[in-house]
């Protein structure tokens, strides 16, 4: 499972966000364990990383957006995936005009 964390504060980058991985024990849910944390090397405050997220697999989508609440500066999605790290595959930038 993964959890889009958009507020987090990161190396005192306040709401440059992350992305938190969790995984399901045998005991269920209410005993999940997070297993990794996933932030962008090139962050900054306000980036808003995690403000949305997908998994499927081994494969991750965070999506990124400006914290203006009004998201007018160019988005980001990072794709990662995991062997034994998590490792960033693939980032597209998305500029407001072309949002969907």
């Amino acid at each position: 499972m993964v959890a889009g964390a958009k507020n987090a504060t990161v190396n005192g980058n306040a709401g440059q966000g992350a992305a938190q991985v969790f995984v399901k024990p045998l005991s269920g849910w209410g005993y999940m364990t997070q297993v990794g944390k996933l932030t962008a090397p090139d962050g900054k405050a306000g980036d808003g990383f995690g403000g949305a997220v997908s998994i499927a697999g081994n494969t991750i989508v965070v999506g990124a957006c400006p914290q203006s609440g009004l998201c007018n500066g160019p988005g980001q999605s990072v794709c990662l995936s995991e062997t034994n790290q998590w490792l960033e595959e693939d980032r597209k930038i998305q500029s407001p005009a072309h949002r969907l």
